[in-house]
């Protein structure tokens, strides 16, 4: 019978003992809330992650039904999507669509409504931010670049900028 803390350094990559020595996306362990929950027509967008040091690991993002009450473990899960990795970051949504990052570096565009992936980019850097949607652009900033893609179903890469504080 392991206590919250030693269940909690499990997955830490940086200590002796982890069981995410990998650090990738394969690891399933405790996560907790991060960024955000988005609450939109009566649907609640909510994702889980973990303290970036403690390295990659499977993350989730669920979206509730927000007219139910009580335990909501099951009558209220309206999708679940399981692929992507831990995230510190709050969905954006517009035009049907969700976008959310994740400490991999990948961005992902969802259907609000179904959870089904439209399309995947990878950015091949750590991110520790959310997404953000002005003016038809998704910007997205990793630990190396700011990526701005156009907001829609087609992945379209706008432009891709370095340096500091992204170098």
């Amino acid at each position: 019978n392991l206590n919250w803390a030693a269940l909690y350094s499990l997955g830490d990559k940086r200590l002796k003992k982890s069981f995410n020595k990998n650090n990738d996306s394969s690891y399933v362990g405790l996560s907790e809330i991060v960024g955000c929950p988005v609450f939109l027509n009566n649907r609640v967008y909510v994702a889980s992650g973990r303290d970036p040091e403690h390295g990659h690991g499977r993350g989730a993002l669920w979206c509730l039904d927000a007219t139910k009450a009580g335990d909501i473990t099951q009558s209220g899960r309206i999708w679940c999507y399981q692929g992507l990795d831990r995230t510190l970051g709050t969905p954006a949504i517009r035009d049907g669509l969700l976008y959310i990052s994740d400490l991999a570096g990948r961005v992902h565009c969802l259907e609000a409504d179904t959870g089904k992936p439209v399309w995947i980019k990878e950015t091949g850097a750590d991110a520790w931010s959310s997404t953000l949607l002005a003016d038809g652009k998704l910007f997205f900033p990793t630990l190396k670049h700011l990526w701005v893609l156009a907001a829609g179903r087609e992945l379209k890469k706008i432009s891709v900028r370095g340096g500091a504080p992204f170098s």
